[in-house]
């Protein structure tokens, strides 16, 4: 009975490490430099946007116009980093195992969708304040559904488009 227990326990020591040895390896290609590089924009507009949400948490109720300040800055460098990621493009690129694709129409769909959320953040912000919405609701909302709208011109995988899409209906 001892012999059994101790090779059952090697058994399951083996085969941790052979899982931990597989998830680096997916982590090592997910991480790469190449695949960071293709979805940065991407992780800025999302890393931003949760900060946001946790500022809007201080923000008092008068001054919810700082978030508006908040979400244009990061729509703004989302913004700027897929126009040098265009301007520096070569050849169409994939990450996440063929999941996430980088080329020149998803790059300028980006440019697009970036470009009329920073147009209807300027154009809400009047609305946003006169009917005395929840500004840092509306803001966050927007941010999220473009980030949606971004992985959907990237997506290359029938689950990536099913995520986009749910993050891209979150407003809904």
């Amino acid at each position: 009975g001892i012999k059994i227990v101790i090779c059952a326990a090697g058994g399951s020591a083996a085969l941790a490490g052979i899982g931990f040895g597989l998830v680096l390896a997916i982590l090592g290609n997910w991480l790469s430099q190449a695949s960071l590089m293709a979805y940065l924009p991407l992780m800025v507009l999302v890393g931003w946007a949760l900060v946001v949400m946790l500022a809007d948490l201080w923000i008092p109720a008068h001054r919810k116009g700082i978030t508006a300040v908040l979400a244009a800055i990061g729509l703004a460098a989302t913004l700027v980093l897929t126009v040098l990621q265009w301007s520096r493009m070569g050849a169409a690129s994939t990450a996440f195992f063929g999941m996430f694709t980088l080329d020149g129409f998803s790059l300028f769909v980006d440019i697009i969708v970036v470009a009329a959320g920073l147009m209807t953040l300027a154009l809400a912000y009047d609305y946003v304040k006169r009917m005395d919405m929840n500004g840092g609701t509306f803001y966050l909302l927007l941010m999220f559904s473009i980030s949606g709208m971004m992985l959907m011109a990237h997506a290359n995988d029938l689950i990536l488009v099913f995520l986009a899409l749910e993050l891209l209906s979150i407003p809904l």
